[in-house]
């Protein structure tokens, strides 16, 4: 990887190619990787969702949380010019980024000998961080989030949304 450039690990749709590249066009080194120690959950609210109107509990999309047993994440990794950081930023604006080592996997998910990196993993984080952390004042937030939902954006009761499922379901295969 180039000094100029940032390794990205996708869990939800990106882990597909061609979903990768609507949000970064000119991505290289694309390839399939595991994180450890950390799982899949189901426990953001999908703004996007309320803007569309939905009224049910089917509105979380996907964050990985970490995990103190084996867990592992199947992620994709992916190679971004460290310019277009902030359009990551932007994509996963509620989440915390953190960096992580990975292990790139064939197809079949069975690690590649000497095929370790380190890369930059979304998190779930809390309505508090996000508001102090990545809202700059209060109207930001609204002009996000507040015009659209009043709630916590982290929750434990929440159901996927079916459209962004579906989504990750085929980005997966």
């Amino acid at each position: 990887m180039c000094d100029d450039n940032i390794t990205v690990l996708a869990y939800g749709r990106m882990i597909d190619e061609c979903m990768a590249r609507r949000t970064f066009p000119k991505l290289t080194n694309f390839r399939k990787a595991v994180v450890r120690g950390y799982k899949r959950c189901f426990n953001l609210v999908a703004v996007s969702s309320l803007h569309r109107g939905m009224t049910t509990l089917e509105i979380a999309m996907l964050s990985v949380i970490p995990s103190s047993d084996d867990s592992v994440v199947m992620c994709s990794a992916f190679d971004i010019p460290k310019s277009k950081l902030d359009d990551l930023l932007e994509r996963h604006h509620e989440c915390k980024m953190t960096h992580v080592s990975f292990m790139e996997v064939d197809q079949k998910g069975v690690p590649l000998p000497s095929s370790t990196g380190t890369g930059v993993l979304s998190i779930a984080a809390s309505d508090e961080w996000y508001k102090s952390e990545r809202c700059s004042s209060p109207e930001e937030y609204h002009k996000r989030v507040g015009q659209y939902y009043d709630g916590n954006l982290w929750r434990k009761d929440i159901l996927p949304a079916r459209s962004y499922m579906k989504t990750c379901l085929v980005a997966a295969t």
